[in-house]
């Protein structure tokens, strides 16, 4: 039974997504950089939830104090949480729903090909990918994640049977400033 893998391991995973955010800012008034960060399915379990984000990336907050997380799907081109995150930032035109179009200058377009690459990999090797934005009382702070779970897939060339696992997951950290 010759199996073939079609998927990236966690550690090759990892290194592609470290490489994809390296030279990239979230575009804001902070122009903040990416962190990656790697869980197990053990650390998550099936579906990341905003209670996930407070366990992993804020352990001071109080459990009986949720955080402020509002969250979106990020699994296709069409969901919220595709344009919540990636927005314009993936374009070389864009086209609003207004009509207006923008055709970015070549600066916009070198950064929109890295940005392409980031969705290529999320879009490309995940699964229940979701966006948080975490809100903090009185200020204008935003904390942005996007979450996915890595899927093993393996292809059995005897039967063509496809077999995905799903294993780890992985987080993009970054944030905002929203005034």
């Amino acid at each position: 039974m010759p199996i073939q893998r079609l998927s990236l391991e966690p550690a090759a995973f990892l290194k592609s997504l470290e490489d994809a955010v390296a030279t990239l800012y979230y575009p804001s008034e902070t122009e903040k950089p990416f962190k990656v960060s790697h869980f197990t399915q053990e650390q998550v379990g099936e579906r990341f939830s905003a209670t996930d984000l407070q366990k992993l990336f804020y352990p001071d907050q109080a459990p009986d104090e949720p955080i402020d997380a509002e969250w979106a799907l990020l699994e296709r081109v069409d969901t919220n949480g595709y344009h919540n995150f990636f927005k314009h930032y993936a374009d070389n035109i864009t086209q609003f729903p207004h009509g207006e179009i923008v055709y970015w200058e070549p600066a916009f377009r070198e950064q929109a090909a890295k940005w392409r690459v980031l969705r290529d990999l999320l879009l490309g090797n995940l699964i229940h990918q979701r966006w948080f934005k975490v809100n903090f009382s009185g200020s204008a702070r935003k904390d942005i994640f996007v979450t996915g779970q890595l899927v093993q897939i393996d292809f059995n060339t005897d039967t063509n049977e496809i077999t995905p696992l799903p294993i780890d997951w992985f987080v993009l950290a970054t944030g905002a400033i929203e005034s």
